[in-house]
Parts: C-alpha cells; structure tokens; sequence
C-alpha cells in the first residue's frame, strides 16, 4: 500500500513552554484476512522513536476482517521510528483481534516504517512490534496470489466456488487478496498455508480432511480451525487426511484415521473434524502424508512415520499400523521425506534416495518388484538429486509412481506407468529411474493421481500423463493421456505447483 505524501510540519509548544518542532505521522493499521479476525474492542497504540514516544492513544472505531484503517497523530518529532506498542480491552463478544501489521509514516518526510505483527490479541496485556524502515522507493503491499486450477471438480477440489470441470486453467476467484506461501491438492480436495500462519481447505470433506469443525462439501476456501494462532510453517495434503507442521516444530493432522494416520495415539478409527497433536514428534522441519500414512522429518535428519503400515511403508521393519509416530530406524542425514500411496521415499543430503513399502509397479526404484520393510537405495539416478516426490493419491486406488528433480534441471521418474505418468513417451511401468522426455530447466515437480506437473525456471508449467478429467490443462481433454510432456497454455510467471488427485493448482 503506497502512502500519501504531504507536508504537515508545524510548531508545537511542550507543557514547560519549549517550543518544538512537532510532524504529522499517518499510521495505517491492517486487519488479518483470518476468519473472525476483527475486533469491536477498544485498542490503543504508542509510538516509539529515537528521540521519544507518543502517548498512548485510542484508535476509535471498528476494525473489520482485511481492513486498512488510517489515523493521523500530530506529535512532537520522534525521530527514527523503532516500535509500536498495541493494546485492547478484550472486551464485547468475540473480542480477539488478528492484526495483520502496522504501517507509519512521517508525512513531511515520506519516510515510512513498517510493524508486522502477525498475531492474534487476545488478552488486555500489551504487545510491542519492533519496526523496519522502508528503502526508498518501497512501498508497503499486499502479496497477493493469484490461483489458477484446472481438472476434475467433482466435490469442489478447484475452489472455484462451482462443481464444474475445468479442462483448461481458470482463475480461482477466492484468497485473491491474501499472500499464499504453499499449496498443496489431496485426493478430491485442496489447502492453501497463507502468509499469517493460516491454513485454508476446500473439497471433498466426508473423513473431516477439511479440518473445519465438519463433514460438509466445500466448493470455496474455508479456514481450518485452531490453527492460526500458533502459526503454521508447512501442510501436506493426503488421500483422507491432512497434516500441518506449527512454527514449534509439532505436528498436527486432522480427517480420516481408519489406518491410524492421524498419530494421535488413539485406538478408535474415528475422524477428527479439527486438528490433533500428532504424539511424540517435536523438532520437525518438514511433513508428508500419502495414501494413509504420514512421514516427519526431524531436525537431527531422522524420519517418523505412522500409520498405515501393511505394504511396509512405514519401514520399521514390520508390516504393522502405528498410531504413533516411531523412527525409521538405519536412516540419517536425511534432508527431504514423500509419502506415496503406498510408498515412502527418503532424499538424504549426499544426494541419494532411499525407498520402502509397496512395490508391485517398481515405484521403490530398486530394480525390483519386491515389497520393501526397510529402506532401499533406489538405483542410479544420473546424477545428483535436488528433489522428490512420491504420488500420494488414493483415488480409487490409483498406482503410484515416483519423481526425482536433479541439480541438473531434468526429471526423472519410475513406477507406474499405465496412463504414461512417467512422461518418457511410453506406457511401460519401471522399476528403475528414466528420464522424463524433451524437460530441463526444470525448479519444482508435483505428481497427482495419474498425471504428472512440472514447474520451469521459465514460469511455465508443463504436464503429462491422465488428461481424462482435464487434469493436464491442455484445453478440451482430448487426448485423454499425454506419453510426454506439454506446455499448458493460459499461465505464466508461475511460482509453485501442486497436484491432487485429478486436478491441478498453480499460484502466480
């Protein structure tokens, strides 16, 4: 938000008779986007700088959900501005407040300070906000995303507000006006981890996976419950259930918990509307979540899984369900974790990868066909890998595959290959990694249900594999399957990608 610029210096006299010189100071205070994060309570500010502080004063008024409400103070000079101090009364109903950050700016000068906050008020205590001053030029905005979706609609997976099929990408109408940080598409569903720590969902929701407090369909974003105000650092998206990794390093999950994925170290087999703490895991620096079971990584490079364990994707060894995350045991130095259908996948930092779980199309890599309790190294991979990703849709069943993304730029796949989701112009299933055709260039891989999504240093996306449901985006969904990949027209500058089951999301 660009500030108006005036000259507003005048004198002002002191209550000793000084004279001083006093300046006008436009503060814009911005309400989150959160669901009730405005207030009708009574909120106060103080201004601090170099050379003093404002007194505290009442900020009069209402402060509704994404609102940018502007005062002017007339103060003595306060020089280089350093914090903000914020208080209410927490009085009226439903007084918590969100407040989004706090804008100044010395209006005879133009120099501009900004408070992010980024925090609910819920309490009388005050809350102080150290502040940053703005480069020049800068201007204080909103990072807004712009969300284009296209495949299956069935249950309201696009978000669009409609259950219409999109066979080519369309605008997502909805968190428009918000900064997205992560995306992720699950079975028939969707979530959005928004820059305030919240999370959003959207989709099919009879296990609970949209974490809304219900089972009801959602054909727009809705905010999952409790999550907000401890802050969430990254979402991972399953067939049933989802996961949200908290900025403490603790796991939460909600939806489906028939093979015990929700971790919560209960015994019965129902789904939670709302999310749970997943027992024993803290230090946790990234989560994944596949057909019905879960994966975390630690910040010693250890993995936890839990869940369902039947194929040995848990493993541990065994071929048992967990209701409880336990280590994987004979792996370390790990820095990225997928969790496919039926599989898992292990990215360690000398750049290997290690398999283990289902393995009847070859997704383990290993040049078998032989299920896996233990983890495996996955075959030579023609050079160094940067990233990978496990197929975790259980759409009707869908076979899994597996992506890796080399430091080189290209993409290499192995698995099932029924509906050509490999992309190396074939239908052949592998059970060792080949290169994707025609790609390079490539910064971020997603595989969905039986299609397959590439995002280039370029901003384009390409995909591959199931077209059936419009899930590739090429326009009409014919052809019903791509062997190799394609340029999906209609978007540019594209800055991540993700895949559900039989859609595709992608944010600008």
């Amino acid at each position: 938000m660009a500030m108006p610029l005036c000259s507003s210096e005048r004198r002002y006299r002191s209550q000793d008779g000084d004279s001083m010189t006093a300046k006008s100071y436009l503060v814009t205070v911005i309400t989150g986007t959160k669901r009730f994060a405005d207030t009708r309570a009574e909120v106060n500010i103080t201004i601090q700088g170099t050379l003093g502080s404002s007194p505290e004063t009442q900020l009069s008024g209402e402060f509704e959900t994404g609102s940018n409400r502007e005062f002017t103070f007339e103060l003595a000079d306060l020089g280089s501005l350093t914090s903000i101090d914020l208080r209410h009364d927490n009085a009226g109903t439903a007084p918590a407040w969100f407040v989004d950050k706090v804008v100044v700016q010395d209006t005879s000068t133009g120099s501009t300070w900004v408070f992010p906050a980024g925090q609910w008020l819920s309490d009388t205590a005050t809350h102080t906000f150290a502040g940053e001053l703005l480069g020049s030029g800068e201007v204080v905005a909103p990072t807004l995303w712009q969300g284009w979706v296209w495949g299956q609609n069935d249950h309201g997976e696009l978000g669009d507000g409609t259950n219409k099929r999109r066979f080519a990408p369309s605008p997502m109408p909805y968190l428009d006006q918000v900064g997205v940080s992560a995306i992720d598409g699950g079975g028939w569903f969707s979530l959005a981890l928004l820059n305030d720590g919240s999370v959003w969902s959207w989709g099919r929701n009879d296990w609970a996976q949209l974490g809304d407090g219900t089972k009801e369909t959602r054909h727009a974003p809705v905010d999952v419950m409790h999550l907000a105000r401890f802050g969430v650092k990254a979402i991972a998206a399953g067939g049933w259930t989802s996961l949200a990794l908290l900025k403490d390093g603790t796991v939460w999950s909600w939806g489906a918990n028939d093979w015990r994925q929700l971790g919560a170290g209960d015994t019965g087999f129902n789904a939670h509307t709302i999310p749970v703490k997943v027992e024993g895991l803290s230090g946790v620096t990234a989560v994944d979540i596949g057909g019905w079971h879960s994966l975390a990584l630690r910040e010693d490079g250890t993995v936890w899984s839990w869940g369902h364990g039947h194929q040995g994707q848990l493993g541990d060894g065994t071929n048992s369900d967990h209701n409880a995350a336990a280590v994987v045991p004979g792996l370390s130095g790990v820095k990225a974790v997928s969790a496919g259908y039926r599989h898992s996948l292990a990215l360690l930092r000398d750049g290997t990868v290690w398999s283990w779980g289902y393995n009847a199309q070859g997704q383990l890599g290993d040049g078998t066909n032989t299920n896996r309790n233990t983890p495996v190294k996955v075959a030579s991979l023609g050079g160094r890998v940067k990233a990978i990703a496990a197929s975790s849709s259980n759409v009707f069943h869908d076979p899994s595959f597996s992506l890796a993304l080399l430091e080189d730029g290209t993409v290499w796949s192995w698995g099932t290959n029924d509906w050509h989701q490999l992309g190396d112009g074939t239908n052949t299933s592998r059970n060792t990694p080949v290169k994707v055709s025609d790609l390079s260039g490539v910064k971020a891989i997603a595989p969905g249900g039986r299609h397959s999504l590439a995002l280039l240093k370029d901003g384009t996306v390409w995909g591959w594999g199931a077209n059936d449901h419009g899930q590739v985006g090429t326009g009409d969904g014919t052809p019903d399957r791509y062997a190799a990949p394609v340029k999906i027209e209609g978007i540019s500058h594209v800055k991540a990608i993700a895949a559900g089951g039989w859609h595709s999301i992608a944010a600008l």
